[in-house]
């Protein structure tokens, strides 16, 4: 993904599917193979659609510097604990 040194949000679709009704979302951002935590908002609640659900989170471009990312999408059980239950990765590339 090419992000340009003067965008200031970079906003990021997450579609998945799940059967299970959960409390909500979180998400972490990481270099890929790095478990140090770079961003993480609040909770987030994900949209029904036709086929699963879709989250829209929108990142501060100023985190991201040239390399591999892993977004890590975690759900929150009725009991509050968290699970994993999708990632995506992706490059990024400033211009």
């Amino acid at each position: 993904m090419s992000v340009p040194t003067s965008v200031q949000l970079v906003q990021l679709k997450l579609e998945f599917e799940t059967e299970e009704e959960y409390e909500g979302y979180r998400v972490e951002l990481r270099r890929k193979g790095e478990e140090a935590v770079l961003w993480n908002p609040n909770r987030s609640r994900a949209r029904s659609t036709e086929w699963g659900k879709t989250l829209v989170v929108r990142v501060p471009a100023s985190i991201f510097t040239e390399g591999n990312y892993r977004l890590m999408l975690l759900a929150m059980t009725t009991e509050g604990e968290l699970e994993e239950i999708s990632h995506y990765d992706f490059s990024i590339v400033r211009k």
